[in-house]
Parts: structure tokens; C-alpha cells; sequence
């Protein structure tokens, strides 16, 4: 007997083919006249139907191919198939300033069953209809993952009050992302741990307090704030997972608030993004040496931390002593994307910099250079593509002549070799990255996909 798993193979493998196999019920009358007419005494047997297989396999069908169409009707040739892809159309809308856009907007107004299967909603609309929108976004029942920003010619707008009152519908929604805000004083009587109580991940960007334009965070696992802000004694520290934080903040104070929340209770903080215009610049009074943030940071589980906005020079700033992040293990340092090369000075900085986190188990490095394009083609300046650089360093890793083409890459290779790293990786031009791995510490590194180094 042929199991469900069989079944829905031979139903994939129709699809596939271009099979005509959604067929009506009357194709099996139709075989059976046609066996008449050649004389034939059996009719034939009729053709394999998806509309015959259970309701459990023609479900996961749908979900296989529902990011394929748009509509039910362009599967929907029967009652029975209708009623199973009619809850998975829609899921994901993404609304810009077009026709189509319009329209589908439209139909979620009008039509209740459909804004009930929205899961997800993209939307960059229109500051001068903002009662209509908000209209339709409280119909949304079911959403779970909200973008948003308003706008109009000039750029963004800040929200709408009225948004405001939207998400009072929205009792499943997660996850929000606010693009654009701008208020000193908040929404009245609005809170999102009250308003909006199934809320855990916040991305917003905007300017002015954080308690005013994000009241009421006692729920927020996941928390990233970019734009001009001031965080006062705003941030959850009791129930946050994960915070990034971009813009000019008043890094001082939020390391106060950190540690003032510690005294009374364990922070729970796991993920950090920190931005470099936090740390000591000779022009940044507000700013703090790197001892001074690891030191707040003790009080905390962090393990996955992440410097942001790095040119290669300031990596020789970040050096410190005397302060060590036992608990982290994801350490990632993100450039600013220049082409500014690591000179052998800078491995010495991070060399240092690395020894502040004892546990530490992956090293990445973002838009950083570990070499010269100079290095690259017998010391020429010839410009060369992300994936020749790719193949050049590791093509130099697999004849063991790392050392003299790109002694930058070599030398942290070295020295990570002494430390708990098990994965190291770097990118090079245009997102094209290398990575180095072994399994223990006794190992040497292999080069992804190339031979031991």
C-alpha cells in the first residue's frame, strides 16, 4: 500500500511535469465514452487527480507552491482545492505608492475573510490617507509582522495618531518595524506593553525621547533603536534579549541605566550592537573607553557582541586592559566599508582586543580589509572582482605561501590559533566572504571548501 509520503511525491511530480491533472470530477466519464467509441470492452482508467488526494497532502502541496502565486483563483479549479488555498493567499503583502497596490488595499477593506489570512505586512504608505490605511491595518487580526512608514513627497512623515489606534487591534503581532518617527511627547494613553501585549521584537527608527515615541517596553525581548534618541531609563533591561543601537545616543547614561538595573536584578542581555560614536574619540566627551563598557557589560549574559561604524585605524583605540567578557562568544567588528587596509600595528590592537573575551568561539570580521589590492596580482594596483580576491587568498592557503602574499591574513590566522577561536571569517569586496574553521583547539584552521593551512 502506498503511504502518504508516496502519495505526495506522485502530486509533486505531476505539478512538475505541467500535468493537466487538476482535472473535474467529469474526466473519468469522459475516459469511459472515449473507450466506447474505439470499441474498447474496459474503459480506460482515468487520469491521476490532485483533486482526489486527501485534504492533509494537498495542504502541503499549496504550502510548497503558495510563494508562486499571488491568487487562489490560479489554483482554485474546484470547491475542495478553493477552500485549502484560500487560507494560505495573502499571507505576505507588500504595499508601495502604485495602482496594484491601491487596489489590493482596497480589497483588504472590503473583503474581512481576506485581511484574516495577513500574516505579514510590508507598507510604505501615504501620509495624506492616513484614517483609510490605518482602517485597513485594524482589520489586520491576524498579523503577526508589521513594517511601516508614512510619507509623501517631501520623504517620510512622522505616524499618524491613528496608527496608533490601529495596533490596539493587532493582538497577535510580534514583531514591529517602525522606519520613521518623530515626537517629544508620547501618543496619550498609549503603551505597548498594554496596548499591544503580544509585542517582543521592536525595531524602530526616530527621533526624540525613547519614551516617547516607544511607551511602555516591559515586554520587548528584541530592541533596535537608530536616529537621534535619547534613551533616558527607557531600555527593558529586565526583559531584553537582544539591543542595537545606532545614532548618537547618550552612551553615558545608558551604561548607567544598565548598571542601576543591575543592582536590583540579573540582566539578561545576550546581544549587543554598540556603535563606535559610543566610544573615546579625542573630540567625543560623552564617549567611554572600551574598559568602561566592558566593565557595565560584566553584569550581563551577554555572548554575541558587535562593534559597529569601524574604520581599520580605530582598531588600534579599541585596545584595553584589565577588563575581560568571559561570557561572550560571537565577537563582530563592522568597518565603515573604505578601502583602509589592517596594517601589521592594527593585529597588534587586535590581538589585544580579542584577549578581552577568554570564551570567545567566532571572530568576524565586516568590511575590514585584511590585505592590500596591491597584494593581490604580483603587487600590482590591478583592480580585481570580489570573487578573484576570494580566489586568490585562498588559492595562496592552498600552496602554503599565505605568509608572503598575504602576511595581514597569516599573521591572525597565527595567533588565533593560540586562542579559543574555532571560527574565523572576513569578508572582501561586495559581500564575498572567506571563512576559516577547526573543531577543537589542538587543530589548525581549514580554509572553507581548501586544505589545511
Amino acid at each position: 500500500m502506498a503511504t502518504a509520503q508516496q502519495d505526495l511525491q506522485l502530486a509533486r511530480d505531476l505539478v512538475v511535469a505541467g500535468s493537466t491533472a487538476l482535472t473535474r470530477s467529469s474526466d473519468e466519464g469522459e475516459a469511459t465514452s472515449s473507450a466506447r467509441r474505439d470499441g474498447s470492452q474496459e474503459p480506460l482508467s482515468p487520469r491521476p487527480s490532485l483533486s482526489n488526494l486527501p485534504t492533509e497532502i494537498l495542504t502541503q502541496i499549496y504550502e510548497d507552491v503558495a510563494e508562486c502565486t499571488s491568487s487562489a483563483y490560479e489554483v482554485a479549479v474546484n470547491q475542495h482545492i478553493y477552500e485549502i488555498a484560500r487560507s494560505f493567499v495573502m499571507r505576505e503583502v507588500d504595499i508601495i505608492e502604485d495602482e496594484r497596490s491601491s487596489k489590493r488595499l482596497a480589497g483588504l477593506a472590503a473583503h474581512d475573510e481576506a485581511a484574516a489570512n495577513v500574516k505579514e505586512f510590508y507598507g510604505e504608505l501615504w501620509a495624506f490617507l492616513p484614517d483609510l490605511q490605518c482602517f485597513v491595518l485594524s482589520k489586520l487580526k491576524n498579523l503577526t509582522h508589521l513594517s511601516i512608514s508614512f510619507g509623501d513627497a517631501d520623504g517620510m512623515s512622522p505616524l499618524p495618531d491613528c496608527f496608533f489606534d490601529a495596533l490596539r487591534s493587532l493582538r497577535h503581532l510580534s514583531s514591529l518595524d517602525i522606519q520613521h518617527d518623530e515626537r517629544d511627547v508620547p501618543k496619550d494613553g498609549f503603551s505597548f506593553e498594554r496596548d499591544v501585549p503580544s509585542l517582543r521584537r521592536l525595531s524602530i527608527v526616530a527621533k526624540g525621547p525613547l519614551s516617547a515615541y516607544a511607551p511602555g517596553l516591559a515586554n520587548i525581548t528584541h530592541l533596535s533603536i537608530g536616529g537621534p534618541t535619547y534613551v533616558e531609563h527607557a531600555i527593558p533591561w529586565q526583559t531584553l534579549l537582544s539591543l542595537s543601537i545606532s545614532g548618537p545616543p547618550d552612551c553615558r547614561l545608558l551604561l548607567a541605566s544598565l548598571a542601576a538595573n543591575a543592582q536590583s536584578s540579573e540582566i539578561p542581555l545576550r546581544s549587543l550592537v554598540f556603535f563606535k560614536s559610543c566610544l573615546r574619540s579625542p573630540e567625543g566627551s560623552n564617549s567611554l573607553s572600551l574598559v568602561e563598557v566592558t566593565e557595565a557589560l560584566r553584569a550581563t549574559r551577554l555572548a554575541d557582541f558587535t562593534i559597529v561604524n569601524l574604520q581599520a585605524s580605530d582598531i588600534w583605540n579599541l585596545y584595553a586592559q584589565g577588563a575581560t567578557l568571559p561570557s561572550v562568544e560571537r565577537l563582530t567588528l563592522y568597518g565603515t566599508g573604505r578601502c583602509e587596509c589592517v596594517l601589521q600595528g592594527h593585529l597588534e590592537s587586535l590581538r589585544a582586543l580579542v584577549t578581552l573575551f577568554p570564551a570567545l568561539q567566532k571572530l568576524r570580521l565586516e568590511r575590514i580589509q585584511l590585505y592590500r589590492d596591491s597584494d593581490l596580482f604580483e603587487h600590482t594596483a590591478t583592480w580585481t572582482s570580489s570573487e578573484q580576491t576570494k580566489a586568490a587568498i585562498l588559492r595562496s592557503a592552498e600552496q602554503g605561501d599565505l605568509a608572503s602574499s598575504f602576511p595581514a591574513v597569516d599573521t591572525l590566522l597565527g595567533f588565533l590559533r593560540l586562542t579559543t577561536v574555532l571560527d574565523f571569517s572576513f569578508d572582501v569586496t561586495n559581500g564575498a566572504g572567506i571563512r576559516w574553521r577547526r573543531f577543537s583547539r589542538d587543530e589548525d584552521f581549514i580554509a572553507e571548501g581548501w586544505s589545511e593551512i
